[in-house]
């Protein structure tokens, strides 16, 4: 797209922009979008990656795109992202995020669901528990002919997910 504007317009139906609209003050609503666009974005893997270096191609493509974008992530808490590949069209999308905080034993997610939210968080032990969790976003995604789902944590971590199936 050629503007921000146009790519968020673009990304989000009207519903939601319309429901969202009272959740974000004004005077932050277009820091939302470069926000947002920046975040939820389409990416291309070069054209060599193949099943061996998908995962590795995958983080080094985001920390590129991350880094031109200035962004900087938190150190007391984990920006976690969820990535869909098309391995055969070489390229993916990032379609979901939320806050992975440590606690004293285990960790605390949180995210929001749909338009307005709800606002939902989930306690566990360990970090890979939230596998489970998050591989249930990607269902169907098989379908949209996705072939590969990743979650990363912060800039330095990138883990594989299996969609769930029924």
């Amino acid at each position: 797209m050629a503007t921000t504007k146009a790519a968020f317009s673009k990304a989000y139906a009207d519903w939601y922009l319309k429901a969202t609209k009272d959740t974000i003050p004004p005077k932050v609503d277009s820091a939302r979008e470069l926000f947002t666009t920046g975040l939820f974005r389409c990416y291309d893997l070069p054209s060599s990656t193949d099943e061996q270096s998908l995962e590795k191609n995958t983080l080094a493509v985001l920390q590129v795109g991350w880094k031109q974008m200035g962004l900087v992530f938190p150190t007391k808490t984990q920006i976690v992202h969820c990535h869909q590949i098309n391995l055969p069209m070489h390229y993916f999308v990032t379609v979901h995020a939320g806050v992975l905080i440590p606690r004293q034993r285990g960790f605390a997610y949180v995210e929001k669901s749909g338009g307005r939210g709800p606002f939902v968080r989930v306690d566990f032990q360990e970090r890979g528990d939230l596998a489970l969790w998050l591989s249930a976003i990607f269902k169907g995604a098989e379908q949209q002919g996705y072939t590969h789902h990743f979650v990363t944590f912060n800039d330095n971590a990138i883990v594989t997910l299996e969609p769930e199936k029924r």
